[in-house]
């Protein structure tokens, strides 16, 4: 049971935030403060024989609209942080599953929700409410923050704390978690950072070291149930940069082995700019063999995936991707998703535009491919009943103020 729920304990952060920012505004002469606006349209259109055309809608359209402003000051040793965010979303997929979350797998419900109907929502939260210390060797920080961990590009199975989803076209933010974070520094560079994530009751240890001009990282952790060691590198390779990490994940009895390795290369093609990567990932709690249905996935996975820390079904997956700098302030970058096992793929095109200093456009369309009953392709959720996509598409406008 948690020791601070709800209300009191949501005031409790505010007014420790507060507190602590009061303290270090006196020391310190300026602010920080700024963010953006943004809004996205996002469509998703299925196949004519997909469960979701059949039974649902051919096609779902989302606007969504969102504000983050966010206020913070650092002292000689004291700093702290506030990002309020102001979030809408109107649109068919409320009938299925919202875009805009709530602070139900958080220990502190710093969010409100404004209006709740059948295709609209909207609320207010704090995604970001941290007060922290630190000096030559120590970093301390208490509250809702991020952090991310792990060398995966595309894939992420040493960052267990909201990572992203290999398609999330907008990278900008992670959400918060509830969580004290610890880090010390050595005199040689290296260091070691602790987290304690408060609602999954999560901790977790990672030494990052330095040999020559190889980086390593050694991890331990307890994560909701689940006992987690892993490591990594990050090494050059001629001109390349070579990363990778290993993990390993005690379920239900038995060890299941996660793996990703990527190799990263960067040169100019005909006065452009390219940056190129490929990555290999092997997802030891994934599904085995070429066909997914619903009632036949591990509850191991099917857990992951509601949490949202794993976002594949299979086992083996090939990721190909690379940034073209079209002008200095256009960004083209494919990427493939190739699911090895079903040989069923998912491309996605996104660019990136600076229209001016402040104001972005983010384009994105997204196409599956492979035979039906592929995870790509569209999988099975019952007899006869499959799940398939055609495209994807989204826009997005952001302000930066």
């Amino acid at each position: 049971m948690p020791c601070l729920g709800g209300v009191a304990s949501s005031r409790w952060l505010l007014c420790f935030c507060c507190i602590g920012g009061f303290l270090v505004t006196q020391n310190t002469a300026a602010m920080e403060a700024g963010g953006h606006i943004k809004y996205r349209i996002q469509h998703t259109r299925f196949a004519d024989d997909s469960v979701d055309a059949l039974h649902l809608q051919p096609h779902l359209t989302d606007h969504i609209a969102s504000l983050r402003a966010f206020v913070g000051d650092s002292g000689e040793h004291w700093d702290w942080r506030l990002d309020y965010q102001l979030q809408s979303q109107h649109g068919d997929h409320l009938q299925r599953r919202g875009e805009v979350d709530d602070d139900q797998q958080r220990r502190w419900d710093l969010t409100h929700i404004l209006d709740d109907s059948e295709d609209h929502r909207a609320l207010q939260k704090l995604d970001r409410a941290y007060l922290g210390y630190s000096d030559d060797q120590r970093v301390m920080r208490l509250g809702r923050q991020a952090i991310s961990w792990g060398n995966g590009l595309v894939y992420h199975p040493l960052d267990v704390f909201n990572p992203f989803a290999p398609t999330t076209v907008d990278k900008e933010y992670k959400n918060g978690d509830d969580m004290a974070y610890g880090q010390y520094l050595r005199e040689n560079g290296d260091d070691l950072q602790a987290v304690w994530v408060f609602q999954s009751e999560s901790v977790a240890l990672k030494y990052h070291g330095f040999a020559g001009e190889r980086e390593y990282d050694l991890l331990l952790a307890r994560h909701y149930n689940d006992e987690l060691v892993g490591a990594g590198f990050t090494t050059p390779l001629g001109e390349a940069l070579w990363r990778g990490d290993i993990s390993a994940t005690h379920v239900e009895g038995d060890w299941r082995w996660s793996l990703v390795t990527n190799l990263a290369y960067s040169w100019i093609w005909q006065g452009h700019n390219v940056s190129a990567l490929a990555e290999y990932y092997y997802n030891g709690i994934g599904q085995t063999g070429e066909r997914y249905q619903d009632s036949d996935l591990s509850p191991a996975l099917v857990e992951r995936l509601q949490r949202g820390e794993l976002f594949t079904l299979g086992r083996n997956y090939l990721a190909l991707s690379a940034t073209i700098e079209i002008t200095p302030l256009w960004l083209l970058t494919p990427t493939l998703l190739n699911n090895l096992g079903d040989q069923s793929a998912l491309l996605q095109v996104t660019s990136q535009h600076d229209l001016s200093q402040n104001l972005q456009l983010l384009l994105s369309i997204s196409l599956p491919m492979g035979p039906t009953g592929s995870e790509y392709g569209g999988y099975q959720t019952a007899p006869r009943m499959w799940r398939q996509h055609e495209l994807t598409a989204t826009a997005q406008l952001a302000w930066y103020f």
